[in-house]
């Protein structure tokens, strides 16, 4: 399933550094600012449509990638979809 690849892969890449390492300069390379750190779970695609998708959400809100086994959708509205921002 791709969401559970999508999972395996983010956890994968950006290893979880304890907060306390992070001040220390020998970890200043562990630190990113990830544009789309947000996934959207529970989506479903349409009934027989055929397609799975993970869908991102950027750091602002008001901007998303919809994600399948074949190409990559970008999206962004005036307002923001996150709650509080």
């Amino acid at each position: 399933m791709i969401l559970e690849d999508t999972q395996q892969w983010y956890y994968e890449s950006f290893p979880e550094v304890m907060e306390e390492e992070l001040d220390d300069e020998e970890y200043a390379s562990y630190q990113t600012t990830e544009r789309f750190p947000y996934i959207l779970l529970g989506a479903n695609s349409k009934w027989g449509s055929g397609y799975e998708s993970t869908i991102y959400i950027e750091t602002d809100g008001k901007g998303m990638i919809i994600s399948t086994e074949k190409s990559q959708y970008y999206f962004r509205t005036s307002k923001s979809i996150l709650r509080g921002r």
